[in-house]
């Protein structure tokens, strides 16, 4: 087993969030480290991507099969197939310019939560490939995301 820090947040209030590989989620507030595995809540311990959204909950997308987590500073929200996902293998996360959160599987596609509910997108709608390795949101509110065959953007929430 490898020793690396492979996905970093700064949230807005400067806290720092690191996933130490394989050894969960560590919060570092300035001053001490907290450390979060899936026994204190977290959905799993594989963490491809970390996200705030604009409630300043923090959003832990699991490559371990546990789905996703929502921290909201106090405890942890789990969302899975259960809950409308496509997939409990999240690649990667996203939130767009009106605060909804991207997920991209891998290989189910992409689920969008919007805060209430969640949406899916395949190759029934257009994807190119249902597996998402990465995603990122450009200065023009366009989401890219990789796949296993190229690059495709999905921009206010039309697949193109």
């Amino acid at each position: 087993m490898r020793n690396e820090v492979l996905s970093i947040l700064e949230e807005k209030n400067h806290n720092l969030w690191f996933w130490y590989e394989w050894r969960g989620i560590f919060n570092y507030d300035g001053m001490s480290f907290t450390n979060f595995k899936w026994n204190k809540g977290l959905a799993g311990n594989g963490i491809r991507s970390i996200v705030e959204d604009k409630s300043g909950n923090i959003w832990f997308a699991t490559s371990s099969g546990g789905g996703v987590s929502k921290y909201n500073g106090k405890s942890f929200t789990n969302y899975t197939t259960d809950q409308g996902l496509l997939d409990d293998i999240i690649q990667c996360a996203v939130i767009d310019n009106m605060g909804d959160i991207w997920f991209g599987t891998y290989e189910s596609g992409v689920s969008c939560f919007n805060g209430q509910s969640l949406a899916n997108y395949t190759t029934d709608q257009g994807l190119v490939c249902d597996t998402i390795t990465c995603s990122i949101l450009d200065n023009k509110g366009n989401i890219w995301f990789w796949n296993c065959r190229r690059t495709f953007t999905i921009r206010w929430k039309i697949i193109f």
